[in-house]
């Protein structure tokens, strides 16, 4: 279900794929969450996890990840087409949800969001 990528010219030579990004939050935690949504994030990111297509990571993860916020600061859920934080403390919930119903690839999910807590949250792009 997920692909990750060991250097930066094995995740270009994938440039051209269709995939859903999960990328951590890299600004602070004290920055505004609309502030760094509005400005829109780097793409293909090296420690990023990538879910190849869209429909099946988001009919496979719907109920694992809830709602997350957009740039307008209103919840909304997976399959809606844009930028999605999901905050720190949501991670836990996540992680929870994912052993509960163990979808394809919920393993690598885990260990990808465990890092994901050094950091402000994560994006779903």
């Amino acid at each position: 279900m997920f692909i990750k990528f060991d250097t930066k010219e094995d995740l270009m030579a994938h440039g051209n794929m269709r995939v859903t990004e999960l990328q951590y939050c890299k600004f602070a935690r004290s920055m505004p969450v609309k502030s760094f949504l509005s400005k829109g994030c780097q793409l293909w990111q090296i420690d990023s996890l990538y879910a190849p297509g869209d429909q099946p990571f988001v009919e496979l993860y719907k109920d694992i990840f809830m709602s997350g916020v957009n740039a307008g600061m209103k919840e909304v859920n997976l399959a809606d087409k844009m930028i999605k934080y999901y905050s720190p403390d949501k991670i836990e919930g996540i992680i929870n949800r994912a052993k509960l119903l163990k979808p394809d690839g919920y393993e690598m999910l885990i260990d990808w969001l465990k890092e994901g807590t050094y950091y402000n949250g994560f994006l779903v792009i």
